[in-house]
């Protein structure tokens, strides 16, 4: 028992970082009424930034800052002989690397530049749009840095030693709470910093007049513009802040994880903020905490002996914030809220085809007399192209007939795939230079295929369980 105790303790200081982001999430969700998916990445891009000015690796160069944009002027052609200014991307602050102090500093400005990039570029245009578009919207924001991180450090996985008490390589707590195990120092570090951002963050919304002034445009935007409030300057104000907890959770965890890995941490941290309703700051930071808890007790009975064969040990980690998501919004689709705007417009109306079956026909004609002529580059690239048509066919049918987004549609289409490559394995290599082999049932490829596609729409009905409970009770 002491064992599983300790277990469960080790997540605290991960879960630290899930309460930051969580209240981020809150923050940004009460001030703008956006799910900011990018809660991750911007916490990625901070991180990225912090490590690149500290170290000769961590970027393409030392002492150097990246603008969150890109050249869009080429330097080639008439562009070239007028002379015309290219957009400035990099900054030079220093010929090698600099302090932690300077380095968090600029890592920050960062942070806060992206938070009030993204509302003014992306979310206030989208002010009056519907939730759904506003999700698409920061999905999109989430991609770009994804991107634009790739563009500007590169994709070599580069590690950062951390800093200060935020060093992994401090000496543990011996026998910590007499549990018998030593315990890591960072994660009481981690746990401290966790719990001052969430007194700090909770105090600021509770007890300012801002804080206030958020609140209340959250629960009746209409009523605070009578009273000669702006609802997109405290948006803006809670990007800013919102933007600076990502950054700040990236710089204090940037020693335990690669930069990149923190984009996907807006999983369980959007789970945390699901504890929360979306609007408890303090029950979000415990949320995430209880999600970091279960993810190091899970892992620590998937080692034991006990657990089932036929539950899979590797991913016990992602799949507790996942479950976790789903069962909150089961439970508590209905008790959501639902943030009013001023003029909320509805869903774009789709246009209609004339003809239709004639579009279909002059479309598959021209493939296929592409594909008994062309070589086969061009036909890999159709090949390509027809799958991922297909793919964005089942996106429509999801945002346009339903309303709603989906971002697991690539991984139930893996988890298709790797059902029917089992089914119709028999333990001998496809290709020669296959290195592993798999035995299975045999089944033939279309038998194998069908199965596949069962096992998909069987996981598809669990995802819709609470996405159409959510959508049924928060319909207008």
């Amino acid at each position: 028992m002491n064992e599983f105790i300790f277990a469960l303790l080790l997540g605290v200081g991960t879960g630290a970082v899930y309460a930051i982001l969580a209240t981020g999430l809150v923050v940004a969700y009460r001030g703008s009424g956006v799910i900011n998916f990018a809660q991750g990445a911007i916490a990625m891009y901070a991180a990225r930034t912090f490590s690149a000015l500290r170290t000769t690796t961590g970027g393409q160069g030392a002492g150097e800052v990246f603008l969150p944009w890109v050249d869009i002027i080429p330097e080639w052609g008439w562009l070239r002989a007028i002379r015309l200014n290219n957009l400035p991307v990099r900054i030079s602050v220093s010929d090698g690397p600099i302090g932690t102090a300077p380095a968090m500093a600029i890592a920050l400005a960062m942070a806060a530049l992206i938070g009030l990039l993204a509302h003014f570029v992306v979310f206030r245009p989208l002010r009056n749009a519907s939730p759904l578009s506003k999700v698409i919207a920061s999905v999109g924001v989430m991609i770009y840095l994804i991107a634009l991180a790739s563009l500007h450090f590169g994709t070599r996985l580069v590690s950062d030693l951390g800093w200060g008490p935020f060093t992994p390589t401090q000496e543990p707590i011996e026998n910590f709470l007499g549990l018998g195990s030593n315990f890591p120092r960072i994660s009481v570090w981690l746990f401290g910093a966790g719990l001052v951002v969430t007194v700090v963050m909770w105090a600021l919304i509770r007890f300012t007049r801002f804080g206030l002034a958020a609140r209340a445009v959250d629960e009746n935007e209409r009523g605070m513009a009578l009273l000669g409030y702006s609802a997109d300057r405290i948006a803006g104000v809670t990007w800013v802040l919102s933007s600076l907890l990502s950054a700040f959770a990236g710089i204090v965890f940037v020693g335990v994880t690669q930069a990149s890995n923190l984009t996907l941490l807006v999983v369980p941290a959007l789970g945390a903020a699901l504890f929360g309703n979306l609007t408890s700051i303090p029950i979000a930071a415990a949320g995430g905490m209880a999600i970091a808890m279960a993810q190091s007790g899970g892992v620590w009975l998937a080692g034991r002996e006990a657990w089932p064969e036929w539950a899979p040990s590797a991913g016990v980690r992602q799949v507790v914030p996942l479950l976790i998501v789903v069962i909150l919004l089961f439970w508590r689709g209905d008790q959501l809220p639902v943030r009013g705007a001023l003029n909320s417009r509805g869903q774009p109306r789709a246009p209609e085809l004339e003809k239709p079956v004639k579009t279909i026909g002059i479309g598959a004609g021209l493939v296929v007399f592409i594909l008994l002529f062309a070589g086969w580059r061009v036909e890999s690239g159709i090949t390509t192209t027809l799958v991922a048509g297909i793919f964005m066919l089942s996106l429509v049918v999801i945002v346009g007939f339903l309303g709603q987004i989906s971002l697991a549609q690539w991984s139930i289409a893996g988890l298709a795939a790797f059902t029917a490559v089992r089914l119709s394995a028999n333990g001998s290599k496809v290709r020669d230079f296959d290195l592993v082999t798999k035995n299975g049932p045999d089944w033939p490829d279309l038998l194998a295929a069908t199965g596949g596609v069962v096992v998909a729409v069987l996981a598809g009905m669990v995802i819709a369980l609470p996405a159409v409970r959510v959508r049924v009770f928060n319909s207008p």
